[in-house]
């Protein structure tokens, strides 16, 4: 079995993010999560880009954490090991960074209270990358697609929670 660099520094570095929110205490707090780098929801990001890359790494509680964590392990291996950690890392940041845009786009026409935090982007798109590579390859790893697209699927149905950003 090849090793997977790139979820384990991903898992590493969102789980050093989290320590920080908690040393902080923004865990569930707003005001903590924006000065260490989250989307703030009334649409004013004031030229601080750098959010769209930060938001990424924070997480608003610990089920958040567990969440995400438990889809990095499940998308990160099939596409580290078909694809190259160079391009697990890239699939993740250029999800994450466009889903932050994205999020913030709604914000500006629809201006809310809030942050928005996660790493739910960036897993997302290694989960569709995660997906096309193991059915180009029917034989392979039939029982991690069934996984994955269950996966799929209650992250959608999750995502219609209120108080989820989709």
């Amino acid at each position: 079995m090849r090793a997977v660099p790139g979820s384990s520094l991903l898992s590493c570095a969102i789980a050093i993010v989290f320590g920080v929110e908690i040393a902080r205490g923004a865990m569930d707090n707003d005001a903590g999560l924006l000065r260490l780098g989250a989307l703030p929801d009334n649409g004013q990001l004031h030229g601080e880009y750098w959010r769209f890359l930060t938001f990424g790494f924070l997480h608003a509680n610990v089920l958040h954490l567990v969440l995400n964590t438990a889809l990095i392990w499940l998308t990160g291996p099939a596409v580290e090991r078909r694809a190259g950690t160079a391009w697990f890392l890239i699939v993740f940041l250029s999800g994450s960074i466009i889903s932050g845009i994205c999020i913030f786009a709604k914000h500006i026409r629809s201006p809310a209270s809030g942050t928005t935090v996660g790493a739910s982007g960036g897993l997302f798109a290694l989960l569709a990358v995660a997906l096309i590579l193991l059915f180009r390859s029917p034989s392979q790893s039939p029982r991690l697609r069934r996984v994955l697209l269950v996966a799929l699927i209650v992250g959608l149905l999750y995502s219609l929670l209120p108080g989820v950003s989709m």
